[in-house]
C-alpha cells in the first residue's frame, strides 16, 4: 500500500571539536575544560528540535559518541562528539541547523 508524504526519516551526521585549555584535575581553576563545554553544548543541542519544531514535524539529534583527548586525572585540552540528525522534511532539517 503507498501512501502520501515521507516514509523515512533523513539523517545527517556531523562531528564537533571543542578545544580547551587542558591541565591536572588537581587544579581546575587553571584550565578550560573542554568536556564541561561539550556537556553543555551536548545540552543546548537536545533541546533543538523541542523548541523549534512544531509538534507535528518530526525530527531528532542523537549524540552518540563523546571523547576526551586526555587522562582519567586531567581536564582535557579537546574533546570531540559525533551524532545525528534525523528528519522528515528539508524545513525541518534547514531550523535544526540554524539553530
Amino acid at each position: 500500500m503507498v501512501q502520501p508524504g515521507p516514509l523515512m526519516a533523513s539523517p545527517d551526521k556531523f562531528s564537533i571539536t571543542i578545544k580547551g585549555v587542558g591541565g591536572h584535575g588537581a587544579s581546575p581553576h587553571e584550565t578550560v575544560d573542554a568536556i564541561m563545554i561539550a556537556a553543555q553544548v551536548i545540552t543546548a543541542l537536545q533541546t533543538i528540535v523541542s523548541r523549534n519544531l512544531k509538534p507535528t514535524e518530526a525530527g531528532v539529534v542523537t549524540i552518540g559518541k563523546l571523547e576526551n583527548d586526555e587522562g582519567s586525572v586531567s581536564c582535557g585540552c579537546g574533546s570531540t562528539f559525533n551524532g545525528k540528525c534525523c528528519k522528515l522534511r528539508r524545513r525541518s532539517c534547514a531550523l535544526i541547523y540554524l539553530c
